[in-house]
């Protein structure tokens, strides 16, 4: 009997044991359990958890996983009168995930403005276990993708600056390229300070993806100080720039106490270096 009390205990032991990054990575029956520990704490209801910020996440390495991934992003397309769309541009929502530094990230409707509180993001996992460790597996998830919820859901403050997102321009700069940026130099961050113990080519990968963002959040931001230069007298447009000139200096500042430097590499295509000092 107590043989069996024992076998009982040992048993739900077992089950209620969190699962490791390494047990998913060995035995694919549990890489769902693994990602549920990160993943559904974050998921919002109204009644069962209302301090969640996301709609749902999907283990998209997975065929059906990735299928209602795919149904529940073309229902929020048909939602907002895109349907038509969600053909042609689903294939680009996946894509950056074949990245290593970019394994997961966090969905939105191009509707949805930052700072507005809409739980209605969808993180998408890829496969993060053909990554090296958890430590690369944790950098995707938490410093990326729940990073950029995080700003969706409450938005960005840089100094004495916020964000007015319900201002067409910033909502468009930051949706497409201010706040993934954002959370991609938090992500390096992390890296570089030595809290996240990462391969060199995760590194590697890593510095690049921020830095394709980064020339096109220069891309945009350049465009706004031109239409400011055609028309000073603009005072929203003023506000605009000034934001995201902020943003900028910001960016280059938290890297340059880290030992880094931004260089640019060629002005016509806004391209840009990170150089250790």
């Amino acid at each position: 009997m107590l043989q069996l009390v024992l076998a009982t205990l040992c048993a739900l032991s077992t089950e209620s044991r969190a699962v490791t990054f390494d047990e998913a990575k060995a035995d694919a029956s549990k890489r769902m359990a693994y990602l549920g520990q990160l993943l559904d704490g974050k998921v919002f209801d109204k009644d069962k958890n209302p301090n969640g910020l996301i709609k749902a996440w999907y283990f998209v390495a997975d065929e059906k996983q990735k299928a209602a991934a795919q149904e529940d992003i073309k229902a929020r397309y048909k939602k907002d009168g895109r349907e038509f769309f969600f053909a042609k541009e689903s294939a680009a929502i996946f894509a950056p995930l074949e990245s290593s530094a970019r394994r997961a990230t966090a969905w939105y409707s191009d509707a949805v403005a930052a700072g507005s509180g809409s739980k209605s993001g969808i993180v998408l996992v890829g496969d993060i276990f053909s990554l090296g460790s958890e430590d690369e597996a944790r950098s995707v998830i938490e410093d990326y993708a729940l990073s950029l919820v995080q700003m969706r859901e409450a938005g960005l403050k840089v100094k004495d600056l916020e964000l007015d997102a319900n201002i067409p321009a910033l909502k468009l700069v930051s949706n497409k390229s201010l706040l993934p940026l954002f959370a991609q130099a938090g992500q390096l961050e992390a890296v570089l300070k030595g809290g996240r113990k990462v391969s060199d080519g995760f590194k590697k990968d890593l510095t690049q993806q921020y830095l394709a963002t980064h020339g096109v959040f220069g891309k945009m931001f350049a465009h706004e100080k031109k239409v400011f230069d055609d028309n000073n007298e603009n005072t929203l447009q003023k506000e605009i720039v000034d934001f995201l000139d902020e943003c900028f200096k910001f960016g280059h500042e938290r890297f340059k106490t880290l030992g880094y430097e931004h260089k640019l590499l060629n002005k016509e295509n806004n391209e840009w270096g990170l150089e250790k000092k």
